[in-house]
Formats: structure tokens, C-alpha cells, sequence
């Protein structure tokens, strides 16, 4: 055997190998670039003996050929298809007529195996949509929706020490227009998800759970729904309830910006450069007075709510990392107060301008540094403090909020219990919000879903790395639009 002649059977070799083929178990093997740009394989399997799938009789006769064309996904550039004669065995002891065992596709699929998963493993992605992955392999939408019903069914996980909760305006139910989400604190995976939110349907869902399952759950974290509290409360027994302080802190900040609002628009004036001018010097240093006041609360309103962490910028093609409220940073001339400010000149302007807003937002940070400075052991003392601040104020909402603090009191002390993990920290719910991003990716490129299983595994298998397909075709009855 000369050089030239090794290296055409060495290429012949790999080529078989993309189509899951092997030398001894073909009779012929040819590829035909056609005019529409499209790609033919012919392929003539070696007759072989069969077994019979009735009697297991093993049979070598030929009953007929049935010509078949299987889609196939070695390029992504042009179709590709695989054209070959299928045999049909008839059994000699049962007379049962059978089609060939072939390296190309499941039973009865005009589909090859390997785009059937190369066509599932591109849902690993929340971002993938049904009709441009049909695109990519050059087969019909309908084609690739069944096939990932046919070949993905996720089930649910066990229940994690640490569980997040939460729900997620995703699918339209008969029952609910949200959907229920179980996360895994710790290894972010998705539990399970539900398509209501309901108390009764999540009572039915949990009870449906061993209660040895249900006790290994030692935290439970969620926003302020009351229905949550009170379902883990009853089916997991050993649980503690944490409330997310991101919620808290986020109830606060819009009744911080209610306030503003207020503010502003009592310093709203509606007033020509003529009229101003008219008016007698002290009225007019009034109104100016109150058109600087609207003008920094509806420009400059983010102040009251940022951070005094670091923020980093890029300048002169460096990354540099400055305080935004930091006095000695350098002021820029604003054209409607007619002065030299930086953002924290600006920040006391806003922070003064009305004692409401003074009141309001020194309340806020005074919750801020709570949780900042508490611990598992001070917070219920460093809380009851903050709630008196708050039963102390002098506006109507801050003390309606120290209602709130003291319904969820219990969950917002169990906030600053450490979890087992890693790096020390404490449980949020920071990690169930990212999922429900991505779950509302899932739906927007679905534009929407009617089946709520197929939607649920397609969740289930996008967002959770362990999740696999099933290499054969599930046998199951055809899912129903709900």
C-alpha cells in the first residue's frame, strides 16, 4: 500500500466517523454536492443478520428496500442529507416484517441522531429561540419544537438547605398570571418552578414532597408575600423564614421618593422670563428659590438613593476608582443654578432643600447602617431601635412603615443568620432575581409560551447545568395547550 493510497483510506475513515459509520458496515459511500447548493451523502449498509423484535429469531432474508432521506447537521452552511436504501427483514418463524437497525436516526425519525442533538444542546442557551435554531439546521420550527418535547423532560431537584422563592410575570395560566420559582441559594440552580403562585396550589405542590425532604430545608428566602411566610411556615417544618432585605430597603425607597415628589411638586411654578422679571425682588428670589428647588429634585433625584461605595471611571485610557460624593471632587458649572458644583454640593441641596426630605432620607440611612453594622446577635436590639426612630418621625408614611418593620421583623433578623458556603456571607435573594431575568429572556424569545410543560422544561434545561437530554424519544401522550 503506497503513501497516497493510506491517506485516502485514513480520510475515508474520519469522514465515516461523522455519520457514526464504520468501513465493515458499508457496501458504498459516496458524497454529491448537488446544483441548489445543497450537500447528498449515499450510503448502502452491508446486509447483515437481524434480530427479530417479536420472536428474537435472528434473520438474514430481505423482504424490500424503502428509500429514506434523513436531514443531517454535519454543516450549518447548507443542508445536508443522508439518502439510503432502508431493507426490510421478514422473520421466518413469525413472518413479522422489520426495518433494518441504522447509525443514522431513532425509530421511525426522518431526523439523524446527531442533529437531533446538536438541535437540543442548543437550548442549553435562554437566549436560543425554536425558529432560529430550525434556521440553523435547516428544518421546520414545528420539527424542532417536537423534538425537544420528544427528547427533554426535566425533573425536579431535591430541596436545598437554603431556598429561594419568588415569582415571575412569565406565562399566562387559567389560575395565575405568575409563575412560582424555587432556587437553590447555593448552587443557583432552579428547583423547580410552578405556574401558580396560588396558597392552595403551593400547600398541594409541597405536601405532594417526602416531610423528611421538606425538614432538610434550614432557610427559606423571599420578598414580603405573606402566602410565602405562611406556606413554609406550615410544610417545612424546620425552616426559618428570611426576608430580603433588597425588598425592605426597596419598600422604603419609594415612600423616600413619594416624599420627594411631593416636595417637588410643591415647588413647582409655571412662570415666563418676563413675569419673573416684573415681579418685586423679594417675590422674585422666591420663585428662583423654588425653580432651583424642582430643578434639583427632578434632575438630581438619584442622589438621595446612591451608594458611598467606590465607582470606578475610565479616564485618559485608564481605569480610575473615585467616591461620587466626595466633597473635594471637581465642580463643573451648571447653566441653571449659575454656579460652580460637584455631586456633592448637589447632593446637599437636595438633602436640605425641605425638611420632610431631610427627615425622610436621614430615616433611610439610619435602616442602611443597620444592615451594614448588625449581626446575627445584635439585630433584633439594633432593629428595635430603628423601628422607634421610625414610630418617632413626624411623617405619616415613615410610621406606617414601622409597621412594616415589625410585621416582618422575625425574617428581617433571620437575614443576617451566615450560611454554609464558601465565602462568608448571608442569605439574599440576589441570585432568584438574576433567574427571573433570564426566564423572561426564555418567554420574550419564545414570544411567549401556550404549553406551559414545554415552557417548564425549557427553563429547567436552560438555566440548570446538570440538566441532560433523553437520547431516545420520550414515549409519552401528546402535551396539551393550556
Amino acid at each position: 500500500m503506497n503513501d497516497d493510497t493510506l491517506t485516502m483510506s485514513i480520510c475515508r475513515d474520519d469522514i465515516l466517523q461523522l455519520f457514526n459509520l464504520e468501513a465493515k458496515r458499508i457496501d458504498s459511500f459516496e458524497i454529491r454536492p448537488t446544483l441548489f447548493n445543497e450537500l447528498e451523502i449515499h450510503v448502502k449498509l452491508s446486509r447483515c443478520y437481524q434480530t427479530c423484535p417479536c420472536c428474537h429469531n435472528k434473520t438474514n432474508t430481505v423482504k424490500d428496500y424503502v428509500p429514506k432521506k434523513i436531514t443531517h447537521s454535519l454543516l450549518h452552511s447548507k443542508p445536508t442529507y443522508i439518502f439510503y436504501n432502508a431493507r426490510r427483514y421478514r422473520c421466518k418463524i413469525c413472518g413479522k416484517s422489520f426495518y433494518e437497525e441504522n447509525p443514522f436516526t431513532h425509530e421511525k425519525a426522518r431526523i439523524s441522531a446527531l442533529t437531533v442533538y446538536n438541535v437540543i444542546e442548543e437550548f442549553k442557551s435562554p437566549r436560543a429561540t425554536f425558529s432560529d435554531v430550525a434556521a440553523r439546521y435547516h428544518i421546520s420550527t414545528t420539527s424542532v419544537i417536537n423534538l425537544f418535547d420528544q427528547h427533554v423532560s426535566v425533573a425536579r431537584k431535591t430541596l436545598p438547605r437554603y431556598l429561594c422563592l419568588d415569582e415571575n410575570y412569565a406565562f399566562k395560566y387559567d389560575k395565575s398570571n405568575y409563575c412560582f420559582v424555587l432556587v437553590d441559594l447555593l448552587t443557583k440552580d432552579v428547583v423547580d418552578i410552578l405556574p401558580s403562585r396560588k396558597k392552595l396550589d403551593l400547600l398541594r405542590y409541597f405536601e405532594a414532597i417526602p416531610l423528611e425532604e421538606r425538614e432538610g430545608v434550614e432557610l427559606v428566602v423571599s420578598d414580603c408575600w405573606k402566602t410565602y411566610r405562611d406556606v413554609a411556615k406550615k410544610m417545612l417544618p424546620n425552616s426559618k423564614f428570611v426576608v430580603d432585605k433588597y425588598h425592605i430597603l426597596a419598600d422604603l425607597t419609594k415612600r423616600v421618593d413619594r416624599i420627594r415628589i411631593d416636595v417637588m411638586n410643591e415647588n413647582y411654578v409655571k412662570i415666563s422670563a418676563k413675569e419673573l422679571d416684573a415681579l418685586p425682588p423679594d417675590k422674585k428670589a422666591e420663585i428662583i428659590q423654588k425653580k432651583h428647588t424642582y430643578y434639583v429634585l427632578k434632575k438630581f433625584n438619584w442622589l438621595i438613593h446612591t451608594n458611598h461605595k467606590k465607582k470606578k471611571k475610565r479616564e485618559n485610557g485608564k481605569i480610575i476608582e473615585y467616591y461620587a460624593l466626595d466633597p473635594n471632587n471637581e465642580k463643573k458649572y451648571n447653566y441653571a443654578l449659575s454656579k460652580f458644583l460637584n455631586f456633592y454640593d448637589l447632593y446637599d441641596l437636595v438633602y436640605h432643600c425641605d425638611p420632610r426630605l431631610t427627615e425622610a432620607v436621614e430615616l433611610k440611612e439610619s435602616l442602611v447602617r443597620f444592615y451594614k453594622q448588625s449581626t446575627y446577635k445584635n439585630a433584633k436590639h439594633n432593629l428595635d431601635e430603628v423601628i422607634k426612630e421610625f414610630e418617632e418621625s413626624t411623617l405619616p408614611d415613615m410610621r406606617k412603615y414601622a409597621s412594616t418593620l415589625k410585621e416582618w421583623k422575625k425574617g428581617i433578623i433571620h437575614s443576617f443568620i451566615p450560611i454554609d458556603s464558601p465565602v462568608p456571607r448571608t442569605a439574599t435573594n440576589a441570585i432568584i432575581e438574576n433567574r427571573n431575568k433570564l426566564i423572561k429572556d426564555i418567554k420574550r424569545g419564545g414570544n411567549g409560551f401556550r404549553c406551559w410543560p414545554r415552557f417548564r422544561n425549557r427553563i429547567l434545561f436552560a438555566l440548570n447545568s446538570e440538566s441532560t437530554m433523553h437520547l431516545n424519544p420520550i414515549k409519552k401522550e401528546k402535551q396539551q395547550d393550556t
